[in-house]
């Protein structure tokens, strides 16, 4: 379940993370470099109560595929999504 799927802006704060307790957590920046969201990976392992954190299931993604995806690189994007929420499907994939 996306627990921003009601949101109607794109802002969702740490707070509200932390209030639902996600099993992942997806990281996704901006631009090329991944320093930034590595940074933001390491602050979500920090919360050692939150599920995703506990789980190591804290990821970060492609920028190139998943904040500008085509096309082309629309079914990528799901795939890797896919890939986390659901690792137990892997082999089908």
């Amino acid at each position: 379940m996306n627990i921003a799927a009601v949101k109607r802006a794109g802002i969702y704060n740490r707070e509200n993370v932390l209030m639902e307790n996600p099993d992942v957590i997806l990281v996704a920046t901006m631009g090329t470099s991944t320093k930034a969201a590595e940074n933001e990976k390491k602050k979500w392992l920090d919360f050692g109560a939150l599920k995703a954190a506990k789980n190591k299931e804290v990821h970060v993604l492609d920028p190139e595929i998943v904040c500008s995806p085509t096309p082309v690189t629309f079914v990528s994007a799901l795939s890797v999504f896919f890939e986390f929420i659901h690792p137990e499907y892997e082999e089908h994939l």
